[in-house]
């Protein structure tokens, strides 16, 4: 990355950051539809998208201190954060962000493993094609940080919520890969392989 593409990714972090915390005051968005909070929130996001998958951006994403508001929005449940779309978007962005070493342990520290198997709780899908690019995003994110985090992975609720996406998705090649390398990750540690002995906890 050269210089000019550096302070330009510098500045519209800076931006999206500001727009990101605005956005999140309620004296901000008094008396503008849900609508329009929701399509603020979604061209940040498609731009963030956007700059995420240019390489050597990784870093800014900590250092601007984008992270924490992009976990906040996925997280909420106002009706303007809870669009599927923008959902996809935003942990699109952490996927591609995680692959730094920095922003994984940021993400752990921040819960953000959690706030992930929350979007996968299969009391809340159906099994139908439209929750498959969010759900994609979700695991290919939780697959980034297995390795690292995998303690955070080892209970039998969120286990089993990944068994239990397999058995809603059995023709979801993408989505499986994704589940396979995540138990893949989590059975190269000792402590991983003694909760899936148990058998019960995961099936």
């Amino acid at each position: 990355m050269d210089m000019k593409d550096l302070k330009e990714s510098k500045l519209i972090f800076k931006l999206a950051r500001c727009a990101l915390v605005l956005l999140s005051l309620e004296v901000a968005t008094q008396g503008v539809p849900v609508s329009g909070v929701q399509a603020a929130y979604q061209n940040i996001s498609q731009v963030l998208f956007k700059y995420s998958q240019k390489e050597g951006n990784d870093t800014e994403f900590l250092s601007e201190k984008l992270i924490e508001p992009l976990l906040e929005v996925l997280e909420s449940e106002s009706p303007a954060c809870s669009a599927a779309d923008l959902r996809v978007y935003i942990v699109g962005i952490l996927k591609n962000v995680s692959n730094d070493t920095a922003n994984q342990k940021f993400l752990a520290q921040r819960g953000a493993v959690g706030s992930l198997f929350k979007l996968l709780d299969p009391s809340k899908l159906v099994g139908g094609a439209k929750e498959a690019p969010l759900l994609i995003q979700v695991t290919a994110t939780l697959r980034n940080l297995a390795s690292n985090q995998y303690k955070q992975f080892l209970t039998t609720e969120r286990l089993t919520s990944l068994t239990k996406l397999m058995e809603a998705f059995p023709n979801h090649v993408e989505l499986l890969t994704n589940i396979a390398r995540i138990l893949s990750k989590l059975t190269l540690h000792s402590s991983a392989v003694e909760v899936f002995s148990l058998g019960h906890c995961i099936f």
